[in-house]
Parts: C-alpha cells; structure tokens; sequence
C-alpha cells in the first residue's frame, strides 16, 4: 500500500480544496444554466377561455359568416363556463353531470362555496343574466342575435372572465 493515499485524501477526495473549488464551479455554471433556460423559456399558453373569447371577437369583427353573432354569443359564455369549471373543480366535489353556468342557482352555490364570491353583487351581474338568457335561446330556440346584442354579450363575458380571475387569483 506504498504510495496510495489515505482514502477521502488526494487532488479531488472529499474535503479536498480543489474538490470543493471544483463542486462550486458546478453549482454556479449549473445556476446560470438554469437562470439562462428560464429567461428563454417559452411563456405558457394562455388560458383556453381567453381563446374563446379571442375567437368570439375576431367572428364579430368577420362580416363573412351568416351566424357569426350568434356563434359569438356561445363561445362568450363557453369562455364564462371553462373558467367557472376550472375554478370550482379543485375545490369540491363536482357531480359529472354539473353545468357551470353561474346563472344557474345551484352552480352559483357551489360557486360560492368553493370560491366566497358573492358574484351577484358585481356590477356586471344584471348584463351577464341577460347574456346567458340570450344564449339560451341561441342554443335551444335559434334565437337570432344582433351584432349589438353579441358585442353586449363579449363586453359582459370579458368582464365576467377579469372578475373571477381575480377572485381565483385570491383564492389558497
């Protein structure tokens, strides 16, 4: 055993100076690797709800489509009703056969009992009330809409999706 050195001794052992030199290089080109990945990363999508709502305005603005006011008018509360999903689902227990229209009296409870908002006392809530009457009777009654009527239904639906992202936002 001439001429071997003690085990955890030498140019790299633990305890070393240079193993400890060497392991910080490392960590430090490690660190900068990934604080360079993070500054580059993609960012992530956004939420499909805001798609609905992206698609429902370029329909309003395209003159092309006989039911584009109509189409506008569901996909606005698509986008209301994704988000509701989205919100509530974490918290409780949802049946699968749930809706999660918040016009709904019993999807407004379970709303609030997974959220604590109190969403009927928002300022939108009278317009959003008529929006999701309107899309009713668009979906289940061949309603015919307006472009007004569709842009009113947007305008609510984009109030109603910055309302409850915050609430969410806020939420443990």
């Amino acid at each position: 055993m001439t001429g071997e050195m003690p085990p955890g001794r030498g140019f790299f052992g633990a305890g070393s100076p240079q193993r400890g030199w060497w392991d910080q290089q490392r960590m430090a080109h490690w660190r900068a690797a990934v604080t360079a990945n993070m500054m580059f990363r993609t960012p992530p999508p956004p939420p499909y709800y805001h798609d609905l709502l992206s698609l429902a305005s370029m329909l309003l603005a395209d003159g092309r489509y006989e039911l584009r006011t109509e189409l506008a008018v569901v996909l606005a509360q698509m986008a209301c009703e994704v988000l509701v999903e989205q919100t509530i689902t974490p918290r409780i227990k949802v049946d699968p056969q749930q809706t999660f229209n918040v016009h709904n009296k019993n999807t407004r409870k379970l709303y609030k009992s997974a959220t604590a908002d109190d969403i009927e006392n928002t300022p939108f809530w009278t317009q959003y009330g008529a929006h999701a009457i309107r899309r009713h009777e668009v979906v289940h009654r061949s309603r015919r809409v307006s472009p007004a009527e569709a842009q009113e239904s947007l305008t609510v639906a984009k109030q109603f999706v910055e309302h409850v992202e915050k609430v969410r936002a806020s939420l443990p």
